[in-house]
């Protein structure tokens, strides 16, 4: 609500300040008629309009001071806390402390992984290692464990091992196509090497199975 409120900010301001002026006005108008009424109708319709319009200009006198604190406490937004920094020692010695948390080594990445190509979970069948490929192919293989989770076919310059990702599947296969209608022929020839990870629904990549291919010049 106080974000809508800032956001039209001067867009409410300028209603509430036409609907004082207004309201101004029109008492300033039923005073003058209070006083030169000469029938008790006209005295009592001219002290109706009198007390609407002071009403109307004490609303709108509010609501535009409400305005103004509430735009003046959504502007001033706290400075952000500076992170306290932790001292490798013990205040007062020299020496480190006793007892740190010892932090949980990271996994490594899936590029740093040994090569383990198992035909019963996760294989690469075509194209074999060594095999020279050219035009549009179909990648076949295994992707099938227990918690499948997905599977994801990348390659790589065979002297640049930084995969990119080809294709993911999310069900299991079981020699069977994995990518279909690879196109190779927007890559350079040379040398590459190309990569099945299977990871499980816990996140957890299985060592991936890789083939080195060589792409044929068009």
């Amino acid at each position: 609500m106080l974000s809508l409120l800032l956001r039209y900010e001067r867009f409410l301001y300028l209603l509430l300040l036409v609907g004082l002026l207004l309201f101004i006005r029109r008492a300033w108008l039923a005073w003058n008629d209070l006083r030169s009424a000469t029938f008790r109708l006209e005295e009592e319709h001219a002290r109706q309009r009198l007390q609407q319009s002071v009403i109307g200009t004490l609303l709108s006198a509010t609501l535009m001071l409400f305005l103004f604190m509430a735009s003046a406490l959504g502007g001033a937004s706290p400075a952000p806390a500076e992170p306290v920094p932790q001292s490798a020692a013990t205040p007062g010695t020299g020496t480190p402390p006793a007892a740190l948390d010892t932090p949980t080594p990271a996994l490594p990445a899936v590029e740093e992984m040994e090569s383990r190509c198992d035909p019963q979970r996760v294989f690469i069948a075509y194209p074999e290692d060594g095999a020279e490929i050219q035009g549009e192919i179909d990648i076949r293989g295994t992707a099938s464990i227990e918690n499948f989770g997905f599977y994801k076919v990348e390659f790589a310059p065979a002297d640049q091992p930084l995969f990119l990702t080809i294709e993911v599947g999310r069900v299991p296969k079981v020699d069977d196509v994995l990518v279909q209608a690879w196109d190779t022929t927007m890559l350079p020839a040379g040398e590459y090497l190309l990569q099945l990870v299977v990871v499980d629904n816990t996140g957890q990549p299985l060592p991936p199975c890789r083939v080195r291919v060589r792409v044929k010049g068009e």
